[in-house]
């Protein structure tokens, strides 16, 4: 155990009152040191599961900001006027008083990831590597010009309910008991500052719009990480329980209801705009809300150690844009012999079988989807009789399964798809000619999807 104050939890002065940091993992040596930076009113105790993840093989530091969790309070009234460029500044000051050098990985969640960007604007050469997680960004006051009111409105909705518990949030969130009251009290010391960060992000917003960084790349070739929640799915729930409940007028329904149809409009395309920032980036797409940090905490440690690896060169993930998933793989049980692992022949029979019941179901456009569907019926059942299979094997099951749903699949198709293209109703027609068009758009990708499947046809059967 380290006897560093650091490494245990301590406070430094910053000049006119003192930060809470605590330092955790190996010690550092060349490293960057990353550093996790909280959403509005959010606090270090937040991060307890994802430190548990990382901390084994990376320096990491989380700290509370001015007013927060365990940090000093000021004056609200008369002097501390809360901005993302101050937090930025006040946490140059905390590394640099502490003696934590550069480089660093920032991690911003939801109003922290503006406030990397602050500090990204004010020194960018302190910083190696970045993750926005549901990170708000300069377009984020756009949601609220339509309704100032949204705030009162949602609490109406939610009225005597608790937020945590109606999003699933306490549910799924990878704290204990102890941890999620630790991060209660947390948050608790710090309501008047949550509020005056909430009352300015307005302004915040609109001062780094100013400051253009989406038109350049700001980052370079620094390695930035853009992880994509659903986090207006939790306010989806809140609606949909507050309604259940009978809370609120019809007018603040009516006032959320276009909030969550503008959020699912344009969030998505304000998250993918931050990978304007570097020319190594990539965008991650997870299946949580948006505290991604409590219900996902492998994702961020993921996109940390991805972040980790560019800097040393050690990863292949370099394409600007890529989209990932981090759902779990699929498992394929083991094959007909058990404790052994299929035979190359078997993995490329399953391949080649789940490939072209995959291409098929790709081709979305009308006459295409028969003919292509019908074809693939066709050749599982040449391939299954193709081969010899023992009937148990899961070869033999997952060529049944496949077999079982393309004949479903045509069947479905057909009986839904015919009366479309026989109709002589207007809208019908009209969808018959827009789906025409995919087909003419995507020619050349359904050329090269059918060639590369008669190559393998070729090349693994006969």
């Amino acid at each position: 155990m380290s006897t560093n104050p650091l490494y245990t939890g301590t406070h430094i002065s910053i000049g006119p009152h003192k930060l809470y940091l605590h330092l955790h993992g190996p010690p550092r040596t060349t490293q960057p040191l990353t550093i996790f930076l909280a959403g509005a009113g959010d606090v270090s105790s937040s991060y307890t599961a994802v430190i548990r993840l990382l901390s084994p093989f990376a320096p990491c530091l989380v700290y509370d900001r001015t007013g927060l969790g365990r940090s000093d309070v000021p004056d609200l009234d008369t002097k501390y006027k809360p901005s993302a460029t101050l937090a930025a500044s006040e946490l140059h000051t905390l590394l640099t008083n502490a003696e934590l050098p550069p480089p660093y990985i920032l991690v911003g969640h939801s109003y922290g990831a503006i406030i990397a960007r602050e500090y990204l604007h004010l020194y960018p050469a302190d910083i190696g590597g970045m993750v926005l997680a549901e990170g708000s960004t300069e377009h984020q006051y756009k949601l609220f010009e339509d309704n100032p009111n949204l705030d009162s409105d949602l609490a109406a909705l939610l009225g005597e309910m608790n937020f945590a518990t109606v999003t699933g949030l306490r549910e799924n969130a990878k704290l204990s008991r102890e941890e999620w009251r630790e991060r209660a009290r947390d948050i608790a010391r710090g309501m008047g500052m949550w509020e005056a960060e909430r009352g300015n992000l307005v302004g915040v917003c609109k001062e780094l719009e100013g400051k253009r960084q989406l038109q350049g790349e700001g980052l370079g070739e620094t390695p930035l990480s853009v992880v994509m929640g659903r986090g207006w799915e939790d306010y989806q729930r809140v609606y949909e329980m507050g309604v259940k409940m009978g809370n609120g007028s019809e007018e603040q329904r009516e006032a959320v209801r276009r909030f969550l149809g503008r959020c699912e409009e344009v969030v998505g395309e304000w998250q993918r705009e931050q990978l304007r920032l570097s020319r190594r980036a990539r965008l991650v797409k997870v299946d949580c809300g948006h505290q991604v940090h409590l219900v996902k905490p492998e994702v961020v440690v993921e996109e940390v150690k991805w972040v980790l690896e560019m800097i040393e060169g050690r990863s292949s993930s370099v394409f600007h844009g890529i989209v990932l998933s981090q759902l779990p793989p699929p498992t394929i049980p083991n094959q007909e012999t058990p404790g052994l692992a299929p035979s190359q022949f078997q993995r490329k029979r399953l391949a080649f079988a789940a490939f072209f019941f995959s291409s098929s179901l790709l081709q979305l456009s009308t006459a295409s989807l028969l003919r292509l569907l019908l074809s693939s019926y066709h050749l599982l059942k040449l391939i299954f009789f193709r081969f010899s299979f023992a009937a148990s094997s899961p070869a033999a099951r997952t060529l049944q399964i496949l077999l079982s749903v393309n004949t479903r699949v045509y069947n479905i198709s057909t009986s839904s798809i015919s009366p479309l293209l026989h109709s002589r109703n207007g809208e019908s027609h009209r969808l018959v000619r827009q789906s025409e068009s995919l087909h003419h758009l995507n020619a050349s990708l359904r050329f090269s999807l059918l060639a590369h499947t008669l190559h393998l046809f070729v090349a693994w059967f006969f």
